[in-house]
């Protein structure tokens, strides 16, 4: 998420190198990413994971846009879409985590920790 957080907060243009660099790590971030997205079932994936896969395969396909501002705006753009998936997988794990069945002792008092 440094990754992410660096390219949502750059205020003034980076160095060539430097810029090429946080892309080429979004790039593979967002690519990570998009492979768990895909293996939550279709029915089951949160709507920003829907929107973020979409934008993924959007700006895999149209690149950085022309002109000075191009390659700085398709890393926030990458940065974007990163966080959207990395919200979409947590809000994922929440709602599996709140479905999971209650398993402990319904009619029985709560255990007490064993002294040492």
């Amino acid at each position: 998420m440094a990754t992410v957080r660096r390219a949502l907060t750059m205020q003034d243009t980076v160095g060539t190198l430097e810029l090429e660099q946080l892309t080429d790590r979004l790039l593979k971030q967002c690519a990570g990413l998009a492979v768990g997205i895909e293996t939550i079932p279709a029915d089951e994936r949160p709507l920003r994971g829907q929107g973020a896969l979409r934008d993924w395969a959007q700006l895999q396909e149209d690149g950085p846009g022309p002109g000075q501002l191009g390659p700085w705006s398709y890393a926030r753009q990458l940065a974007v879409v990163a966080r959207n998936m990395v919200t979409a997988l947590r809000d994922h794990r929440a709602a599996e985590e709140t479905r999971a069945p209650y398993i402990g002792r319904r009619d029985l008092p709560p255990l007490t920790p064993i002294a040492p």
